[in-house]
Order: structure tokens, then C-alpha cells, then sequence
């Protein structure tokens, strides 16, 4: 079965639209389910949180809750991601969904403690666990 390299649905009349990672399980929901993975997750941080809120996504991967956050929500979003596949997804995602001026990505790993990581997929069949 080959996997689509996009998929487009709507949520709450949005037109919603992600470029996918091969082999990975956001991805391959996002595409089955039409839908954004963690949804109710993510309906119930929109429900306690202010319509002003500035958030954070840290190991935004290609942008799932980042997009939720910015187009559905209305916020501003941080997006960090390190992975080098993953981010070129995230940034693709970020312009397709015309959010350039809610979402700053940033191609980093953040840690409480200042180094270096080294990113291995800890599931060898799951690019999104890296």
C-alpha cells in the first residue's frame, strides 16, 4: 500500500491541509481519519484556555497541534522541531494553511539543560518517534 504524500479535510467549516511524513502513525491517521490526531486532546486544552493564548509546541513534528492551535483556535504558536524531515513537513504545513503570521518555527530541540541530542526513532517502523 503506498501512503499519499498530503491529505485535506475540513473541521469546523476550515479547510485543513498537511503534507505527510512517510511511515508514521500521525500521518497515517491524519490521512484515515480526516481528522487531526488527539482531537479531543486538543478540544479540551481550546476549551480551558483564553481565545488570546500564546503557545508552545514543543516536538511539533509536522505540525498537528500547531495547525489545531493557530488555524482553529485562533492562537500564536512557537513550533520547535528538530528533526530534519519533520520540520521541512511542519513548514510546509504551517504555509499551506496560510498561518506564516500566527506560527514561528524553529528548527531546534530544547532540553532543561544546555548540549547536544542525538535523535534516534525509538519505534524503527514510526518516523514520527524520533
Amino acid at each position: 500500500m503506498t501512503e499519499s504524500n498530503s491529505t485535506d479535510f475540513r473541521h469546523h467549516a476550515q479547510d485543513i491541509h498537511f503534507e505527510l511524513l512517510p511511515e508514521c502513525s500521525v500521518s497515517r491517521h491524519l490521512s484515515s481519519t480526516g481528522t487531526f490526531y488527539e482531537l479531543t486532546f486538543l478540544e479540551a486544552i481550546g476549551r480551558t484556555m483564553p481565545s488570546e493564548t500564546v503557545a508552545f509546541d514543543v516536538g511539533a513534528h509536522i505540525g498537528n497541534h500547531t495547525i489545531y492551535f493557530a488555524k482553529v483556535l485562533g492562537w500564536t504558536v512557537f513550533a520547535f522541531e528538530p528533526n530534519p524531515d519533520a520540520f521541512e513537513k511542519l513548514v510546509a504545513n504551517v504555509e499551506r494553511n496560510g498561518l506564516a503570521d500566527k506560527v514561528t518555527c524553529f528548527q531546534v530541540a530544547l532540553a532543561d539543560v544546555p548540549g547536544a541530542v542525538r535523535m534516534a526513532r525509538t519505534e524503527p517502523s514510526d518516523a514520527g518517534t524520533v
